[in-house]
């Protein structure tokens, strides 16, 4: 139970990488970065059951960001893999003693998030911007009069408005 629970946390906090999900949906890692995600949970999660309690946070880092340069490749500056590591011991920390204090919050984080397309809609239709539909993930769309430019990627969606 403990080692299905620490997977599954595993799985949401990568899905909360802004590094991560930018590599995957910009297919930093080839047309397999999804599979390439899964895998790398796997990795962590093996890790993890291999070395238990003696598992060092430095190590994972260190784990983190050489997947994320061979796999990804993307140099890691923004201090995010130190982050995630520490996290993920004290998520391991807890699945031990039964408790899922960081998963349940991570659960509920990502319950109650927009998708990416709603919200550029609700933002472009609460400026009185034209409601765009039929976009994806790349597109960088610039309505009939070229006033705007609605750009988006993995969490954040930003307009930029031309005068």
């Amino acid at each position: 139970m403990a080692s299905a629970l620490f997977a599954e946390g595993v799985y949401r906090l990568f899905k909360t990488w802004t590094a991560l999900n930018l590599a995957v949906e910009n297919l930093w890692g080839g047309v397999d970065s999804e599979d390439k995600r899964d895998w790398f949970v796997g990795v962590i999660v093996e890790y993890y059951e291999k070395n238990g309690q003696r598992t060092d946070p430095f190590d994972i880092e260190q784990i983190l960001e050489q997947v994320m340069s061979d796999e990804f490749s993307t140099i890691l500056e923004d201090d995010s893999a130190y982050q995630i590591a520490q996290t993920l011991a004290r998520m391991y920390t807890e699945c031990l003693t039964n408790k899922s204090t960081i998963i349940d919050n991570l659960r509920a984080k990502q319950s109650s998030r927009p998708t990416a397309q709603s919200v550029a809609l609700t933002r472009c239709s609460n400026r009185g911007v034209p409601i765009l539909t039929g976009f994806n993930r790349s597109s960088v769309l610039t309505s009939q009069t070229g006033h705007f430019s609605l750009f988006y990627g993995y969490p954040q969606i930003w307009l930029h408005y031309r005068d």
